[in-house]
């Protein structure tokens, strides 16, 4: 039997609303937090984004971490996609909308990523084609510059489902 929109208190909604879909949003967050090496500043700018179908009702979720430390999700209203098609056109375009906002954010952070790459590469390639005969001498250069830098701030993350034995503590009096 099909299983339709059972309203914004359906135990679907709220099972894949407040547990299922946070969950996989923060799971691929870590992943990316490690792909960026766990770095502060980079951790900062990550985001994930889900999306939530029920019925014909759809609903954005977009996961970040702000302080680097914790998760923050932000819901937008739900939509709906209209069954009749005199309210198509003044229902559908909200709709668009929210996957053509979902899709800019993802472009923004691929196109950001992309100068950083292209410009690091550009700056490697201009260092490295001015002379090549002392490779040796600018890898020593490189390494001798990196010992004074400041070591990067690194942030550990907790997940959830290792949690820490508690221990018995007795007190003295």
């Amino acid at each position: 039997m099909f299983r339709g929109f059972e309203g914004n208190n359906g135990t679907k909604l709220l099972h894949e609303r407040g547990i299922k879909a946070p969950k996989m949003m923060k799971d691929m967050l870590y992943s990316l937090c490690e792909a960026v090496g766990n770095e502060e500043k980079k951790i900062r700018k990550l985001q994930s984004i889900g999306f939530i179908h029920s019925g014909l009702m759809i609903l954005l979720l977009r996961l970040d971490s702000p302080a680097g430390y914790t998760c923050r999700i932000t819901r937008t209203k739900m939509l709906e996609i209209p069954s009749q098609i005199t309210q198509f056109g003044s229902k559908v375009l909200p709709v668009i909308m929210l996957a053509w906002k979902a899709k800019v954010c993802l472009i923004i952070f691929v196109i950001s990523q992309m100068i950083v790459k292209e410009t690091i590469e550009f700056i490697e390639q201009k260092q490295y084609s001015d002379d090549e005969e002392n490779t040796d001498d600018q890898l020593q250069n490189l390494q001798n510059s990196c010992e004074f830098s400041p070591p990067r701030k690194k942030i550990n993350q907790v997940v959830a489902f290792d949690s820490p034995s508690s221990k018995n503590k007795t007190k003295k009096r």
